[in-house]
């Protein structure tokens, strides 16, 4: 686990990760920026008002599938009075993140959804099961036609993209939502306003 010194010594707020990333990567993160929509019954919830929620995010800027995760989750903060968020730079950090893996190596973005004490309440890995579906379909096409899975791959996700915004959206509220209710449903006062929110 990322302990919570790491956290507040070297995460970053959203404007200072920004402005770490790459020109050339750039273009490619506004573009995504630009795509973010929620729902009307989703707007609703982030309205609402809970027990602070500190979003952390492992990410890297030449990551396709950080691109359009950062944003959904930055977008949710900004619309919340209940959500902040975090982003640590993986691979400013190797060391200190490569001890949390999954499916036996370290995966981009991984989304922590933690409580004031530092205490994980739930995770989010890599990307969407929907974008996962059209990895495996690419490579069932490359296979057949004899093209390089990279090309196909990248046809096809360019071809979905804004279906799997729209999944990696809806599968990240879901995450929020647990959170949100785990740390709720285990608290006695009542919930607590924006103003109090870390």
């Amino acid at each position: 686990m990322i302990n919570s010194s790491f956290i507040k010594e070297q995460g970053q707020n959203p404007e200072e990760y920004f402005e770490t990333i790459k020109e050339e990567y750039l273009p490619k993160w506004d573009s995504k920026r630009d795509q973010v929509k929620f729902s009307e019954e989703q707007l609703t919830f982030l309205q609402q008002e809970f027990f602070p929620i500190h979003i952390v995010v492992v990410s890297a800027d030449w990551c396709p599938d950080c691109r359009t995760t950062v944003p959904i989750l930055i977008r949710m903060a900004e619309l919340s009075s209940f959500l902040d968020i975090t982003i640590i730079d993986r691979d400013s950090h190797v060391n200190q993140v490569d001890s949390i893996r999954a499916n036996g190596s370290f995966k981009v973005p991984l989304v922590l959804f933690i409580n004031d004490k530092y205490e994980e309440l739930t995770r989010w890995i890599e990307r969407a099961t929907y974008t996962y579906a059209i990895q495996y379909q690419s490579k069932l096409e490359a296979h057949e036609t004899g093209e390089e899975m990279k090309e196909v791959m990248r046809r096809n996700f360019g071809k979905h993209s804004l279906k799997i915004m729209q999944a990696t959206t809806n599968e990240l509220f879901e995450q929020m939502m647990k959170a949100v209710y785990m740390l709720n449903a285990n608290m006695q006062s009542q919930p607590i306003s924006a103003g109090q929110k870390n």
